[in-house]
């Protein structure tokens, strides 16, 4: 049938019609998603400590600047994260990736969803939502990409295409525990594109889980705007404090 929902589609249809408990303090909550007191909780660590960077989100340090952007110009315009990688916003994403539970993707990217609607609206154009593609042993030891399934949410909720056009042309071990010299060397050749051209004017959201460094975002937005992207911006659940 041409109007087949996937099988992921279906299951979060249903699941939004039965109640859940928070994934955090397993309050009953509705599908299981964050309460009202941990989701304040969760999404506050974005607004405390200090300013933070325009361009990745990071916070700056005490002479007010950013030293991922210092050293190198971010190939992006700007970057939206939900929270930073720390307690208890990193249990989260402990429980959706290595817990493997690809259903609280949605609820995770809802928390993304009323800053992207302002983005949105700032945006003259088409914006189309770009997952970062996963490797081949995550997949087979998740069963999902964690990115592909935010991007799916987001796209239901803002109503906005999601385009798989970015592929991997080699596996590379975990990023967890590289620097931030070997993470720019680990990215140099690994992504490409299935396409040689996006749409005329289009702005490009590319999607993925946590942004620590920028190594991957900056490669792929490297490689969008070189194929016509009018802007590219990261769209991410956390990002990792500079003491990470």
């Amino acid at each position: 049938m041409a109007h087949c929902l996937h099988w992921r589609d279906l299951r979060h249809w249903l699941t939004m019609r039965v109640p859940g408990n928070c994934p955090l303090c397993l309050t009953r909550t509705r599908a299981g998603w964050l309460c009202d007191g941990c989701r304040q909780q969760v999404c506050d660590s974005m607004l405390s400590g200090g300013p933070r960077c325009r361009s990745c989100a990071l916070l700056l340090n005490e002479s007010g600047a950013c030293v991922d952007c210092q050293h190198k110009s971010p190939e992006f315009q700007s970057v939206v994260a939900a929270f930073d990688y720390d307690f208890p916003g990193s249990i989260l994403i402990h429980q959706l990736k290595q817990g493997r539970r690809y259903l609280l993707a949605a609820a995770l990217a809802e928390l993304l969803v009323p800053r992207l609607q302002q983005l949105k609206s700032s945006n003259a154009g088409a914006t189309i939502l770009v997952p970062v593609p996963a490797g081949r042993q995550a997949l087979r030891k998740r069963g999902f990409n964690p990115a592909g399934e935010v991007s799916r949410h987001l796209s239901r909720r803002l109503g906005l295409s999601c385009k798989h056009v970015l592929c991997r042309y080699k596996e590379a071990g975990p990023q967890k525990l590289l620097g931030r010299r070997q993470r720019y060397q680990q990215v140099q050749g690994l992504y490409g594109l299935r396409t040689p051209a996006l749409p005329s004017g289009c702005h490009v959201w590319i999607v993925d889980d946590v942004l620590t460094t920028g190594s991957t975002l900056n490669a792929v937005s490297h490689l969008l705007m070189q194929a016509g992207a009018a802007s590219v911006h990261g769209v991410v659940l956390a990002r990792t404090p500079l003491s990470l």
